[in-house]
Parts: C-alpha cells; structure tokens; sequence
C-alpha cells in the first residue's frame, strides 16, 4: 500500500476516550508552563499511561479471529521498530502523549494509524518557549483508528473486514466503525 495507491479498504473505529495520560491532561490546562518546565513534567511522571490507549493496543494482539497482529511499529514511516506482542507497554505510552500518532504495520497485508486527537504541544521560541495555548476544538471523538487493506487482499474477506470493525468497536465500547473506501470516501459499511 504505497502513498499514492488509493485503492484501499479503510477499516476506521473512533472512541469518545481521551487518551493522553491524565497527568498531562491536568498539567496542560492552566497552559502556563516553559518548554523546559513540561520537560522536567514529562521526566517525573514518566512513563505516560492511559488504559484506554493501552487497550487499542492490545486489540491488535489479542484478536483471535484473524491475523491482526503487526510486524513493525512507529511514530513515523519508515516503521522501524519490530512489534514485540509479549511487550506492548511502550507502544501504549507513546500512545498516551498528548496528540501522538502511533503506526503499526503487518507486510502485504495492512497498515494502521492510531491517532490520540488530544491537544498538541507548540512552544514559543520568541517567547521563552512558552507553551502556545491551544486553539483547537476538541471533538466528540478523542481517539481514530484506520485500518487501511488493499482492496486487492486475499487475506481478508469483506466479511471479515466487516467482523473486525464491529468487534472493535463492542471490545472498545464505541458507536463508531465504517469501512470505506479511500479512493472516493464511499462509505461501504456502518457498525449499528
């Protein structure tokens, strides 16, 4: 599934949860604080941990109904890192942090963005790296889940494809899934 091909499955599952870590969540209200303050922030409470970051994750480990499993993880492509399903603990952190996308990946089969939509953090180099209040409206949903599967896939029915959303959603307790399909945005199924 190269970054110009289109022609794509997306799997999406969206939860109302937030997802950062309810200690950065408190800290980043009052948005009063230096770069070199949430540093020594992030330093005392590591490691940031939320449940419902934790248990996405682990959707993907524990489904037993077909492979979902990933091979490689990271922050950003190329995905480096090797996915250890015995130890997910990291990946949930990283999922935790305020506004982080974490990326899983299974070759030839599936790509995954998970996106925590919580506020970002931008600090002001022309003002002591204060923190920049942010502007942006939090929605009804904190969390996005895509799963995106070339529509070309032996390995996955459409069937199947349509078990694996509604599954994520009751696991994650969301009235949120459709598969749709990248090229035209048709949405091509709803979870009810």
């Amino acid at each position: 599934m190269g970054q110009f091909d289109l022609k794509n499955y997306v799997l999406n599952v969206k939860v109302k949860e937030n997802l950062t870590d309810i200690r950065a969540v408190e800290r980043m209200k009052a948005w009063d604080f230096t770069m070199k303050e949430w540093e020594s922030f992030e330093k005392e409470i590591s490691p940031f941990h939320n449940p419902s970051a934790e248990r996405i994750v682990r959707f993907f480990v524990d489904y037993d109904k077909v492979d979902l499993c990933p091979d490689l993880y990271g922050l950003w492509e190329p995905l480096k890192g090797i996915f250890n399903k015995e130890d997910t603990r990291e990946l949930s952190y990283r999922l935790a942090f305020p506004a982080a996308t974490l990326y899983f990946k299974k070759r030839r089969r599936f790509d995954v963005a998970i996106e925590n939509l919580n506020y970002g953090l931008i600090f002001d180099p022309q003002n002591k790296y204060m923190v920049i209040p942010s502007k942006k409206k939090i929605g009804e949903y904190l969390g996005d889940i895509r799963i995106t599967i070339n529509q070309n896939t032996k390995q996955y029915s459409f069937e199947q494809m349509q078990m694996i959303v509604d599954d994520m959603c009751e696991y994650l307790g969301t009235d949120y899934g459709v598969i749709f399909y990248q090229e035209n945005k048709e949405i091509l199924y709803q979870h009810k």
